[in-house]
C-alpha cells in the first residue's frame, strides 16, 4: 500500500515539496546546462490525480522553461519509481 492509497495524499505532497527543494540546485545546474541560461527563479508543482509532477525554471533573460518529471528522468537527474524512488 502506498501513502496515496491510505488517504494520505496530504503526505506525498509534503514529500515531494521537500525533495523538490533539496533537489533545487541540481535541477538547476541541468537546465542551466541545457538551455545554457542563467537560472534566477524555480517553482515546483504536484497534483494527484492524474499523478504528475512539473518544474518551472525562470531565466535572467526572461524566458521560463517548464520540466516535467519525466524529462529529469530522461536526463538522469531522477530515478524512476522502479528504480527505488517513489
Amino acid at each position: 500500500m502506498t501513502l496515496l492509497e491510505g488517504g494520505r495524499g496530504h503526505a506525498v505532497i509534503q514529500q515531494r515539496m521537500e525533495f523538490q527543494e533539496v533537489m533545487r540546485e541540481r535541477f538547476t545546474e541541468v537546465i542551466e546546462q541545457a538551455t545554457g541560461r542563467m537560472v534566477i527563479g524555480f517553482m515546483s508543482g504536484n497534483q494527484q490525480h492524474p499523478d504528475l509532477m512539473c518544474e518551472v525554471f525562470h531565466s535572467a533573460s526572461g524566458c521560463s522553461v517548464i520540466v516535467l518529471a519525466s524529462l529529469l528522468w530522461q536526463l538522469g537527474v531522477l530515478q524512476r519509481r522502479s528504480e527505488g524512488v517513489k
